[in-house]
């Protein structure tokens, strides 16, 4: 009959209708007093386990049992054997006590630069811009420090970050710069990193170099366009209404690597869209040409990251470093 009862209990425990445990909270300390108990199979031996007396922990388990209203170990001559409510307490305790070691842990040795993980998602720009630099510091900061990379557009990042596969991403933004804020969905945090004048480029025998400059973004949809895809505010330069041909050529050709849209350029009438900087070299050897415009064209890149990542110390970390090679770049005008 008292097995009977006893099963009743526990679930009643489980499915929320018992009310025992209801309005009272235990300490850390507490809840491992009565972890070691049932670990050690009794109070003495669970006492010298904790580095406290025996009558010290008797009496704390006795007012945990006051609190709770209910006895939480059968007294027997072979030690203390845990009733259905502990039971219960350290099925439910031991998960929390382990995940909250393993994050005090990691973030000593994240602290000291020994261990961690940080999985960063980053634009083809970004990549090819800044971040060698900043994986190099992160890597002074951390020098054991596991990183796992992923380049892509902005849009698969932002799904990467909410679907928790990354940590933090630097990509294009698709507004005006920000400071630092979290979106309307209250999920992500922005920084504002760079602002780069996006330019276009041909090579040197383009036909359309022997055009009046400055060029107008219609103009530049008569030939196929090269690059990483436009954001909303770049796409709004070029006409709303577009014919068949401007339509392919303004999405001709989308790249996630600098190296093809280059090669692309070199070999045939395409126009290719990237920051002054990434082309700087072959500009100043001759093998490449800027197009003279009649707008300017901004891309604004920014550090993206969840609010539950935020604060990791390494994602901030990663994001301070990020600022302070941003602004040691001085984008061409």
């Amino acid at each position: 009959m008292q097995s009977k009862v006893k099963c009743l209990v526990i679930n009643d425990v489980m499915r929320g209708r018992y009310d025992v445990l209801n309005n009272t909270q235990l300490d850390v300390r507490q809840i491992r007093q009565i972890i070691e108990i049932c670990r050690q199979g009794g109070i003495g031996r669970a006492a010298r386990e904790l580095g406290i007396s025996q009558p010290a922990l008797s009496r704390s388990i006795a007012r945990i049992e006051d609190q709770l209203g209910t006895v939480l170990f059968e007294r027997t001559g072979e030690g203390a054997r845990p009733t259905a409510f502990a039971d219960y307490i350290v099925s439910r305790a031991v998960p929390a006590m382990e995940s909250m070691a393993t994050i005090a842990h990691e973030v000593r040795m994240m602290a000291k630069g020994d261990a961690g993980r940080l999985r960063i998602g980053v634009g083809p720009i970004i990549r090819d811009l800044i971040f060698p630099e900043i994986s190099d510091r992160m890597l002074q900061a951390f020098p054991k420090l596991s990183l796992r990379v992923l380049v892509t557009n902005a849009p698969a990042l932002k799904r990467e970050l909410k679907s928790r596969r990354i940590d933090v991403a630097i990509n294009s933004s698709e507004h005006q710069p920000v400071e630092s804020e979290t979106d309307p969905e209250n999920f992500f945090v922005k920084t504002s990193l760079l602002t780069l004048l996006l330019s276009f480029f041909v090579r040197p025998d383009h036909p359309i170099l022997r055009r009046p400059q400055p060029v107008s973004a219609a103009a530049l949809l008569d030939f196929p366009m090269a690059g990483v895809g436009f954001t909303h505010a770049q796409r709004a330069i070029f006409p709303s209404k577009l014919t068949p041909v401007q339509r392919h050529n303004l999405g001709a050709y989308r790249l996630t690597d600098y190296q093809m849209v280059r090669r692309i350029v070199l070999k045939s009438n395409a126009i290719g869209y990237v920051p002054d900087l990434i082309f700087a070299e072959d500009v100043t050897s001759g093998r490449i040409a800027p197009i003279k415009l009649d707008f300017k064209m901004e891309h604004h890149c920014i550090a993206l990251t969840s609010l539950e990542s935020w604060h990791s110390p390494v994602v901030r970390k990663f994001v301070a470093i990020a600022r302070d090679v941003s602004s040691e770049m001085v984008p061409t005008e």
